[in-house]
């Protein structure tokens, strides 16, 4: 009605004088109720703006908010991160194994063939997934006294992030499936 009046006062919006159907009037009156509903949604969003330094942890947040408060990840999104944090592993345990012998540290003698097989294949530019075969070599390298001290001792001269090392080295198994 409110529209109708609308388009008599302004010289009827379609430039003819006829007064609207039944359908209009009802496609006219669903439009509205949509644009009211949206409007309602539209007041409840929240917007935040996160600001921080580098690695303080705002993409963290954002992905918890997404697992927690929506439907979580999509297999596409969950396989991409799972290919991050494969090369994120490679990374890790090359730089590890780099330190640990720049600092005099020896490992095992049954894992000096693990660690070179893996050292192998980090240097490659792509990736290879990490295998059944990757898994036994970093199982035996994270159990290997040299890279436990490494790991321990947090040393500030290592490039990484070592707060997540542990927790992936220590989920490896499900890393490799």
């Amino acid at each position: 009605v409110g529209f109708e009046r609308c388009c008599r006062a302004m010289g009827n919006c379609s430039g003819s004088a006829r007064s609207l159907s039944r359908e209009e009037l009802a496609q006219h009156k669903q439009i509205e109720k949509d644009l009211r509903e949206e409007k309602k949604n539209y007041a409840k969003e929240v917007k935040l703006l996160l600001l921080g330094a580098g690695d303080s942890g705002k993409s963290t947040l954002v992905r918890q908010m997404k697992i927690l408060y929506q439907d979580g990840f999509t297999l596409n999104e969950r396989n991409l991160f799972k290919e991050i944090i494969q090369a994120n592993v490679y990374n890790s345990v090359f730089v590890i194994l780099t330190y640990a012998e720049r600092i005099g540290l020896h490992l095992a003698e049954g894992n000096k063939e693990a660690a070179e097989k893996f050292r192998e294949r980090a240097m490659r530019i792509n990736f290879e997934p990490l295998d059944e075969e990757s898994l036994r070599w970093l199982q035996a390298l994270w159990a290997d006294p040299a890279v436990v001290e490494v790991v321990s001792a947090q040393s500030k001269e290592l490039p990484l992030s070592f707060d997540s090392v542990p927790y992936f080295l220590s989920k490896i198994e499900d890393i490799c499936s």
